[in-house]
């Protein structure tokens, strides 16, 4: 696994203060070397036209709060309804939060 650099981390985190609903299963992140951040949301049910929105706004708020605009060159929001135990779901380099449910042992931090 790759660990995303600590100032995108923390900007992450940020932005996700008061954005995490009941729904939200596991938040993952991919950022290359080519600077693209891709930020994925798995859910628990169908994806909706407000997780989108929610999506997006979330990385409206780290686009606009990175120091400088060259380090992301390329953004993605996904989201994804998944049934998939956590131990099984594609965290990409990083897991930002996975929400406690009965397989949470699986996890490893």
């Amino acid at each position: 696994m790759k660990v995303i650099p600590c100032w995108l981390y923390v900007c992450i985190c940020d932005a996700l203060v008061g954005k995490i609903y009941p729904e939200i299963r596991v938040i993952a992140v991919r950022y290359t070397r080519k600077r693209e951040l891709l930020i994925r949301y798995y859910l628990d049910r169908d994806v909706t036209d407000e997780d989108i929105n929610r999506a997006n706004e979330v990385m409206e708020y780290i686009l606009e709060n990175i120091s400088s605009k060259d380090d992301i060159t390329h953004y993605e929001s996904e989201c994804i309804y998944t049934k998939d135990k956590l131990g099984d779901i594609d965290t990409l380099d990083e897991r930002i939060y996975a929400r406690c449910e009965d397989d949470f042992y699986w996890l490893t931090f």
